[in-house]
């Protein structure tokens, strides 16, 4: 199925269009959900032109990076998640592992779409190029990520499917960004606002670092008790806490998805000691990560 034409949200090249494996669900004009099961092939890496709007990717395996435009951003772990939000057509590129098994979704927002659902997220301080968002991926986000790219269901299982997605990551997205007119961030200066952007970034990019308050606070040019105070004002989580969580959700993948041990896991994902780890995962999700191993 091509992508529509009246209000489109990507273009692609007649290769990838064609590419076996690929499947491209219209979930309405200007919204269109792109998946991909299947091996990498050898030779050139895949472009889409973004035509501008919201776009979101999900990887579960076989890439390594992605650029957007002339920005690369590399992927650090099997599972890796961003948010490009941008008013001007964008030119993203897959770079893929050789010849591995690669699973993928990106989901394509145009402005049109986004303005008919009054989601003013390109009014909100996104312009020019755009503006890259690492992507803390939910629970939610990734079961229905998986369920679309499980082979046998229905076309329009699928794009009942597609349409929760795109709900779900907007909604996380407006939540995470702060874009709701009536919450706390109204009265927030700019520049603020996009230093605490910028510390939830790194951390969302590199959870495994040695990061401290003032590591993190220094890199994203705030001081520690500012970014503390207006972290928490943001997304209603301190930013050591936020820190955590996504440690605790690096590791459950690395137990789940890769078959590492408790111990390994808790090393990979910035824990000095596994009875830390261990005990800090048991309050977060409710169950020992041993529980996983079974």
């Amino acid at each position: 199925m091509q992508p529509s034409t009246k209000t489109p949200a990507f273009a692609r090249s007649r290769q990838v269009a064609t590419e076996p494996g690929l499947q491209i669900v219209e979930i309405a004009s200007g919204a269109t959900l792109s998946a991909f099961t299947g091996r990498n092939s050898v030779g050139d890496p895949e472009r889409a032109i973004f035509l501008g709007g919201a776009f979101f990717c999900l990887t579960f395996a076989g890439l390594r990076a992605s650029r957007v435009g002339t920005r690369e951003i590399e992927f650090p772990s099997r599972e890796n998640a961003f948010a490009l939000l941008s008013s001007e057509p964008v030119e993203l590129t897959s770079i893929a592992a050789a010849d591995a098994t690669r699973q993928n979704v990106a989901l394509f927002l145009s402005d049109e779409a986004l303005d008919r659902l009054d989601i003013g997220l390109l009014r909100s301080g996104s312009s020019g190029s755009g503006q890259v968002r690492h992507w803390r991926m939910t629970s939610a986000a990734r079961g229905l990520a998986l369920a679309i790219l499980r082979s046998g269901t229905s076309r329009q299982v699928r794009r009942l499917r597609a349409e929760a997605l795109a709900l779900e990551l907007l909604a996380d997205l407006q939540e995470q960004e702060g874009y709701d007119s009536d919450s706390s961030t109204r009265d927030l200066q700019s520049s603020t606002l996009a230093a605490v952007q910028r510390a939830r970034d790194l951390m969302i990019a590199t959870p495994s670092s040695d990061h401290s308050l003032l590591s993190i606070a220094t890199t994203a040019g705030i001081s520690p008790t500012t970014l503390k105070r207006e972290f928490r004002r943001v997304f209603g989580i301190s930013p050591i806490a936020f820190l955590r969580q996504l440690r605790l959700e690096q590791g459950r993948t690395l137990i789940e998805q890769e078959g590492l041990s408790v111990s390994s896991a808790a090393y990979a994902c910035g824990y000095d000691h596994p009875g830390n780890f261990a005990q800090a995962f048991r309050k977060h999700f409710g169950f020992a990560p041993s529980h996983l191993r079974r």
